[in-house]
């Protein structure tokens, strides 16, 4: 999926106009899945975007995008209407971290 097409999906999810925000939030969502994906690489700027987490890349930003407002809150509760959120964890856990052998014997 081009970033064309992670942003026209997006935008459909969301009904957001403001091209520039969701790119902010598809931007967030992928330094999430690369930082997951490879957790001890301090330089991830020369590897690729791994194709195969389009999909989460797109629900961890509308994720990010429904919760305006509201980051960081784990519960609220007002006039007796309460609202919980599941972690973002959930969604990460889809990602495979890579790791590679230390020096050969």
């Amino acid at each position: 999926m081009t970033d064309d097409e992670k942003l026209s999906r997006l935008a459909g999810l969301t009904g957001e106009s403001d091209t520039n925000l969701l790119s902010a939030y598809l931007s967030l969502a992928a330094d999430a899945i690369m930082q997951r994906s490879y957790p001890l690489e301090a330089d991830r700027s020369g590897i690729a975007f791994p194709a195969r987490y389009d999909g989460l890349q797109v629900r961890i930003a509308l994720e990010m995008w429904a919760r305006r407002g509201a980051e960081g809150e784990s519960a609220h509760n007002e006039n007796g209407v309460q609202r919980t959120y599941e972690a973002s964890e959930r969604l990460l856990s889809e990602v495979v971290p890579h790791a590679r052998a230390l020096g050969g014997a």
